[in-house]
């Protein structure tokens, strides 16, 4: 959410990537071949449009980001919930089935 110039960005973003490499084996022990990591820069401010990457990785724009997630969630919590050990994920879950413009106006008339 830094409204710091894309040069900037760039510098960081390379960084951060960088260091992501080098951890990232450790934290997925369990598979085995590792599948191609693609890095992505979540954005909130700026656009996608005039700048595609950026520190060796892909630029999203945090409103796609969201939208996607939304779409692949395809289960509803009472179906089947996603495990509590994946916070933000679950969250989402709960955020696709209770801010529905269903549920949203079943809130404002009660």
């Amino acid at each position: 959410m830094d409204a710091t110039s894309w040069k900037e960005r760039e510098t960081k973003f390379s960084r951060k990537f960088k260091t992501g490499q080098k951890h990232i084996r450790s934290l997925f022990e369990g598979f085995d071949p590792l599948p191609e990591i693609q890095p992505v820069a979540l954005i909130v401010m700026g656009s996608a449009k005039n700048h595609a990457e950026i520190g060796g990785g892909t630029v999203v724009m945090i409103g796609d980001f969201m939208r996607e997630m939304r779409d692949k969630i395809q289960y509803g919590v009472g179906t089947q919930i996603v495990p509590e050990q994946y916070v933000i994920l679950r969250t989402l879950q709960f955020a696709k089935e209770y801010w529905s413009a269903k549920e949203a106006t079943k809130s404002l008339s009660a």
